[in-house]
Parts: structure tokens; sequence; C-alpha cells
């Protein structure tokens, strides 16, 4: 009864988040802030599977989440119109999200970008420049593609220039890592590069304050959650999405969980 045990363990933690959310709702009643959720993808395939589930879905089931965010109504936004919402403390009933791939893999330009071209929407990709053209665990993105789809409208960001926990490193190794990999990005792009996403979504204090000193204007992190405001622009929550992802739980999660 395996199908049987994973059903209910999806509704288990279904009910949990629905319980804490209902706590955080409460709690922010008078707080000030933006809830549009962020979406983390990492790579998509054309495999069922993939040895590594919790940064894959297959190109299929990309597209049914697509499908269902538009049959939604929902409306794909930048993370600058995030930090536009926050900092004008703007209420907007209409639905939105923003979709981010980290890493760069090369399977966001071969399955993903057709899909969300052929319906005109946009997304942020968060590269790292050391890796570009090499294959890994999967292919990353190169020169031609990325300024393909930056010049199609998508917002490119860095996570970092050769994806170390950059709580872990010298002083003068972390701020290559942030200032050379923004710089890199925006000779690439030929087009600013504003916001940061914390490899393995570690970072402390002095990282966050070489992010800002660099310049950019936001830092992404592996946080769950979809509420965001001026107090944590330099740790934006975000919604993980993996293969296991059912479209049941991703309405749960972007309709019915808030924190």
């Amino acid at each position: 009864m395996p199908g049987v045990t994973r059903s209910l363990q999806r509704l288990a933690r279904i009910g949990k988040h629905v319980v804490r959310s209902f706590y955080h709702r409460s709690s922010r009643i008078f707080s000030e802030g933006c809830e549009i959720p962020i979406l983390t993808y990492h790579q998509v395939g054309s495999e069922t599977v993939s040895d590594f589930p919790s940064i894959y879905i297959s190109k299929d089931d990309f597209e049914k989440h697509i499908e269902w965010l538009c049959e939604n109504g929902y409306r794909f936004v930048s993370i600058d119109e995030v930090l536009k919402n926050i900092s004008q403390k703007k209420k907007d009933e209409n639905k939105r999200v923003v979709l981010t791939f980290d890493d760069g893999y090369e399977g966001v330009y071969q399955y993903a970008f057709p899909v969300l071209k052929r319906r005109q929407l946009t997304a942020t990709i968060f590269l790292i420049p050391d890796k570009l053209g090499k294959i890994e665990k999967f292919s990353y993105l190169n020169v031609s593609q990325i300024q393909e789809m930056a010049n199609y409208g998508f917002e490119i960001g860095s996570h970092s220039l050769t994806h170390q926990d950059l709580t872990l490193i010298e002083e003068a190794d972390l701020k290559r890592e942030i200032f050379d990999s923004k710089k890199r990005i925006e000779d690439l792009t030929s087009r600013p590069c504003s916001h940061f996403c914390y490899p393995y979504g570690k970072w402390n204090h002095e990282v966050q304050n070489k992010v800002r000193e660099a310049g950019y204007k936001s830092a992404s992190s592996s946080v769950f959650g979809r509420w965001n405001n001026v107090e944590n622009l330099f740790a934006l929550k975000r919604i993980g999405v993996g293969y296991r992802q059912t479209l049941p739980e991703l309405w749960c999660q972007l309709e019915i969980i808030s924190w």
C-alpha cells in the first residue's frame, strides 16, 4: 500500500502546514508586507523521475503547474514587483506568483522557457557564473541561452560565483563570490543584476551585509513561506518545488498556507 501511505503522509503534511498558517496569520494582523508567493524550481527534465528528486521536476509536471496557475488566475511577476509592493505597502487582491530557477541548469532553457514563452510569462534565474556551459549532475546553461532569455525579459540574478557555503569561507573569498558574480552577470546580459540567492540557503549577518554592500536589492533564501516584508528583503521566503509536488499540495501552499 505504498500509494496510500504516501497520500496519507501528504495529507498530514498539509494539515500541519494549515495549523501553522492560522497561527502565523493571527500574529501578523497589524504587520505590513507582501503575500506574493515565490516558487523555487531547479532542473526541468524530460524524464519522469531523477536521482536528484528535491531539485528536479519533469517537463510534463512543470507544464501542468503552469497551466494550473494560469487557469486559476495567477499573474506572473518579477522579484522587482515584489519589492515594489513591499516598499509601497500596496494591498492588491489579484493573484500573483514569482517563478525562480536556482543554479541555472540547461533544462530551464530546453523545457521551461518554451512553455513560459508560449504564454508570454516571465521568471527569474539565479546563475552560478563559474559553471556556465559545464556538465555535472546536470548540464548548465551556456552564454547564448542566458542572453536569449535575458533579452526575452527574464530576470537574471546571482547564485554566487562558484556555489559555496558562504558562511564558511574567508572574507576575501566571500567578497569575490558576491561581487564578482554580479559583475560577470551584468557583463553577460548588459543589464543590472539586482537579486541574489544564497547557495544551499545558508547565510549569516556577515553574508547579508556583503550582499547589501555589493548593491543587490534583495536576497532569496530557502526558508519556507510566502509572506515577505521590509525586514526580510535579504532573506526572502520561498516555496520549494520538486517532482513529488502534487497539484493539491501546490494549491495548499499557494492559497491555504500563509506565513
